[in-house]
């Protein structure tokens, strides 16, 4: 009778605890994240639709949170691609991803949901962990709507 008065008063006060709450369908989860180098900065754009722009990346990144409807869910992304002239700025995006995600070049801007599902299907991509600034990418040209590689494993 006691334990059971204990579990009651226990389950209570967890109870009572206030909770931050968030709505599921807030999340807006996202499978590819494409670096962009621009004239002004740096864009991060998601296959789910959503832009953010800055100076620096850190900037791009904090425009992206600030300006997605919801909150934005990158840890569930696969693949990061980058514009031929953002090699550097990938070392800032590391600390936005998980280390599996999967690092590609781009050349050209393309439906990122539609390069999502074509990634997907794709073997022998360098994930992030194991990437160095300099080291050879497969290069993903998406200029036309047909979707193929220019190069596979920087050959």
């Amino acid at each position: 009778m006691k334990r059971s008065l204990l579990y009651i008063a226990i389950t209570l006060a967890v109870l009572a605890i206030p909770m931050e709450r968030t709505d599921v369908a807030d999340l807006r989860p996202v499978q590819t994240v494409a670096l962009y180098k621009t004239a002004d900065g740096y864009c991060l754009e998601t296959d789910t639709g959503d832009i953010g722009a800055g100076k620096t990346v850190d900037d791009a990144y904090r425009d992206l949170i600030d300006s997605t409807p919801g909150i934005i869910y990158l840890d569930t992304a696969d693949f990061l691609l980058i514009s031929r002239n953002t090699g550097g700025a990938v070392e800032e995006m590391r600390k936005y991803l998980k280390k599996g995600v999967r690092i590609c070049a781009v050349v050209g801007q393309g439906d990122l949901a539609a390069i999502s599902k074509f990634l997907s299907v794709q073997t022998g991509l360098q994930p992030l962990k194991r990437w160095k600034t300099g080291d050879p990418l497969p290069v993903l040209d998406c200029r036309n709507p047909r979707i193929k590689f220019l190069q596979k494993n920087g050959k």
